[in-house]
C-alpha cells in the first residue's frame, strides 16, 4: 500500500509539473519577445537620457549667452545715454589697420587725432 501511494504521488508530481513541447515553445517565444521589447525600451531610454543631457547643456549655454547679450545691451544703452555725439556714431567703431588694434575711434574727431598722432590708416 505504501509503495502504491508513493508511486501514485510520484507519477502525479511528474505529470503535473511537466509542460508540453508546444506550450514550452510558446513560452520561449513569449520570453524572447519580452526580452527584445526590454532591450528596445532600454535603448530608447538611453537615447532619451542622452538627448536630455544635450538639451540641458544647450540650455545652459543659451542662458549664459542671454546674460552676456543683456549686459552688452545695457552697456550700449549707457553709451548712447552718456554720449554727446549721435547714436549712430557711438555704434560704429573704426580701428587702425596698420597699428595696434587698440587704436580705435567712434567719430571723425577721434580718427583725425589717431591719424595725426600715430599715422593710423583707416580702411
Amino acid at each position: 500500500m505504501k509503495k502504491t501511494s508513493f508511486a501514485l504521488i510520484l507519477i502525479y508530481i511528474l505529470f503535473t509539473s511537466c509542460v508540453s513541447k508546444k506550450e514550452y515553445a510558446a513560452l520561449e517565444a513569449r520570453n524572447k519577445e519580452t526580452q527584445d521589447l526590454l532591450n528596445s525600451s532600454t535603448q530608447n531610454l538611453n537615447k532619451i537620457f542622452y538627448e536630455k543631457e544635450n538639451i540641458s547643456l544647450e540650455n545652459q549655454r543659451l542662458l549664459i549667452e542671454n546674460e552676456s547679450l543683456k549686459k552688452t545691451n545695457e552697456e550700449l544703452k549707457n553709451r548712447i545715454e552718456n554720449s554727446t555725439s549721435s547714436p549712430i556714431e557711438q555704434l560704429i567703431e573704426f580701428c587702425c589697420s596698420n597699428h595696434n588694434p587698440g587704436h580705435c575711434a567712434t567719430n571723425m574727431q577721434e580718427m583725425k587725432k589717431l591719424c595725426s598722432e600715430y599715422k593710423c590708416i583707416f580702411k
